[in-house]
């Protein structure tokens, strides 16, 4: 068994900061893409921050969600029917998560 794995390639121009805050933040679009897509998510922040994709009236939850260390980065697929949303909340501290949207791991 052979498997291709490519490496993360970013769609140049996509990427979007989104200030994190202890309260979630509203939805804020990412991409207007059906189908799947990789994410790159980068916690440039001073606190762990979880995150959520959905649609516009999505919330993220520390309970619920993925939580991202600071300093962390990773990549994650997504499949939507329609514009990909995310929402984040910040463990205390204010920051910055970075979403980039490509293809490739």
């Amino acid at each position: 068994m052979s498997f291709n794995v490519r490496p993360f390639a970013p769609t140049f121009g996509a990427k979007l900061e989104v200030s994190v805050a202890a309260a979630a933040t509203a939805a804020t679009k990412l991409t207007d893409s059906n189908g799947p897509i990789h994410i790159r998510i980068a916690n440039r922040g001073t606190a762990d921050a979880a995150y959520r994709f959905g649609d516009s009236t999505v919330a993220a939850s520390f309970t619920k969600d993925p939580v991202l260390p600071t300093g962390a980065v990773e990549v994650v697929t997504c499949i939507a029917n329609g514009p990909i949303y995310v929402s984040t909340i910040a463990a205390g501290a204010t920051g910055i998560l970075e979403f980039t949207p490509g293809q490739g791991v």
